[in-house]
């Protein structure tokens, strides 16, 4: 059985989030799972973007700085974090897996 934490978006194998302490419920399918966190440099984010969906992954992607933000400083410096539904959560890791390394994994 996997928990997941609401307000972290990460899955765990115990019911404690190691990253805020909440007390975590049952992860269920429709659950937005936090996946990884890439940045643009490089095309990192765009590379995952693409097989993600040749994988038929549903996915969300957020940018943290914005459009306008990313617009004046420069696109060099913005990072994307990237949420899967629980049901695809292990494909999409597999994915990631396979395009960076498994040491690319941390919460």
């Amino acid at each position: 059985m996997k928990y997941y934490c609401q307000k972290c978006h990460l899955i765990y194998d115990q019911d404690i989030c190691l990253q805020c302490g909440e007390k975590l419920k049952e992860a269920h399918l429709d659950d937005d799972c936090f996946l990884i966190e890439k940045k643009q440099l490089w095309a990192d984010a765009d590379m995952l973007k693409e097989l993600l969906e040749e994988h038929h992954v549903p996915y969300y992607c957020a940018s943290s700085m914005g459009a306008g933000m990313s617009l004046k400083i420069g696109p060099m410096l913005e990072t994307y974090q990237f949420y899967v539904p629980y049901s695809h959560y292990d494909e999409a890791l597999s994915c990631v897996k396979t395009l960076f390394g498994a040491n690319e994994i941390e919460y």
